[in-house]
């Protein structure tokens, strides 16, 4: 028997369509003057497997700006998105991402969700993403859609996903709701405070589970991602000094974000080896990816800030993916995969 499909429902419906055909039946996304795309961007949609990369070629790296008449603020986040339980590469970022934290200061680790499913441990909910995840100081991931019970899935309540028992970091979820209410367990975003420069990190994700209608979406509803990050912004931009946006939206979807000074993406798999640009008014958004399944990376974007008239403005950026050839794995993470492999097979 087909579902009752509630009026709420239809009007996100036809939100999010509005959205999506306003970038669909304009310029192409190239000839777009508010937004520039790197030539290189490596779409994964199986059966097609891309071309060889290479990300150990020398790259020279701007020098920072010189905004030395006013405070300055460097923030890099580390960013993964899609693993979809390929973990192979995953002990090799744990070397890279204990060597960066060791360098610098203000590093944010970050992943744009769908971290187990359709991987070779994904009978376990990704209780093993999990634990590689603590063991590596994640500081935030956003909820997939992947991550949320599908109509054949032996169905159980999303506060007792084991992702929220036991990820040691916040878990963001900002445009989904229960009953009306949050979804508890998740969170629409977190403050971090960094040198005396509070940081909000917004997580929106996509709508497929209510497109797609999953049978617990009964009582979950969905808002337009781009909505519920504008909604946000304004509400954290009143005890916040950086938005950024942690999106499992989709590509089509971030390319309409706006208001935030980065947005770490996901869903779409895209390679990008170097930001998209959106323009925001007289400001630029750098919107990055890295990859997904057995072809994801780890990326790095390097924010510079200036505090000028009492707003930090985002002045230049720096994005790439991380080259892991010669890089040793983590010990520690190659026994947790390890662990978690002979639990699954016996």
């Amino acid at each position: 028997m087909a579902k009752n499909v509630k009026p709420k429902k239809i009007l996100s419906y036809i939100v999010c369509a509005l959205v999506i055909f306003v970038v669909a039946c304009g310029p192409t996304e190239i000839e777009r003057d508010d937004i520039y795309i790197p030539e290189e961007i490596v779409e994964i949609e199986p059966p097609y497997e891309p071309e060889e990369i290479d990300l150990c070629e020398e790259i020279e790296e701007p020098g920072e700006p010189d905004f030395s008449a006013y405070p300055q603020f460097h923030l890099t986040i580390l960013h993964t998105n899609d693993w979809h339980g390929n973990l192979d590469n995953v002990p090799m970022y744990a070397t890279l991402v204990r060597e960066i934290r060791a360098e610098r200061d203000n590093v944010l680790l970050l992943d744009g969700g769908d971290i187990y499913r359709r991987g070779p441990l994904q009978e376990l909910r990704g209780a093993a993403e999990i634990a590689v995840m603590n063991a590596m100081g994640y500081d935030a991931l956003v909820f997939g859609n992947n991550e949320f019970p599908r109509t054949n899935d032996v169905m159980f309540n999303i506060s007792d996903h084991p992702i929220l028992h036991l990820a040691e970091f916040p878990v963001l979820l900002a445009n989904a709701t229960l009953d009306g209410e949050y979804i508890a367990g998740l969170e629409p975003y977190i403050i971090v405070e960094m040198e005396d420069v509070e940081v909000a990190i917004i997580g929106v994700t996509s709508p497929k589970p209510w497109d797609r209608n999953y049978d617990f979406t009964e009582r979950y509803s969905f808002e337009c991602p781009v909505i519920s990050l504008a909604r946000y912004v304004e509400k954290v931009g009143e005890y916040s000094d950086i938005q950024i946006a942690l999106s499992h939206a989709g590509i089509v979807l971030d390319l309409r974000m706006r208001g935030v000074s980065a947005i770490i993406g996901g869903d779409s798999h895209r390679i990008l080896r170097e930001p998209i640009v959106l323009h925001d008014g007289d400001r630029l958004i750098p919107v990055v990816q890295a990859g997904g399944e057995r072809y994801h990376y780890l990326g790095q974007l390097d924010l510079y800030f200036a505090e000028i008239d009492g707003e930090w403005i985002l002045f230049e950026f720096y994005g790439r993916l991380l080259c892991i050839e010669d890089v040793e794995p983590c010990a520690e993470i190659l026994e947790i995969i390890e662990y978690f492999t002979a639990l699954v097979r016996g």
